[in-house]
């Protein structure tokens, strides 16, 4: 089980959760552009931050979190500047939301008339690695 810890709370997070973009880091940052002359000039450095991680359920019948930890991390998501410690597979990271991505979507497994706190939701959550 892998788990989201915001200033001291911690909400457990499914490690069935998919990882679409866990390979898809690009640890050089690269610019091309001519010169008067023009020749080529190619500018390279190492990132040093800004990695996308999107957590997501893979469909309706994997991964689910509670509402009442939907809550929890909705609850994370207006604490501007937050560094949040992520654990999953057995890795930490040090994240805060991708706000320009969404930070977080869930919707329920079941959409009941007067969900309870223990009802099941899918959930997306975006984060951009601060301190790797």
């Amino acid at each position: 089980m892998g788990s989201l810890t915001c200033v001291s709370t911690v909400v457990q997070i499914p490690d069935a959760l998919a990882w679409p973009d866990e390979w898809s880091w690009a640890e050089v940052a690269q610019k091309q552009s001519y010169g008067i002359t023009g020749a080529l000039i190619v500018e390279s450095g190492q990132k040093k931050a800004g990695r996308s991680i999107t957590l997501q359920s893979e469909d309706d019948a994997s991964a689910w979190i509670s509402r009442n930890d939907v809550g929890i991390l909705r609850s994370f998501v207006p604490i501007v500047g937050s560094v949040m410690t992520l654990f999953i597979r057995g890795q930490f990271f040090q994240v805060v939301f991708d706000h320009d991505a969404g930070a977080i979507s869930a919707k329920p497994v079941v959409d009941f008339e007067d969900p309870t706190s223990d009802d099941w939701y899918t959930v997306v959550l975006r984060f951009i690695e601060v301190n790797p």
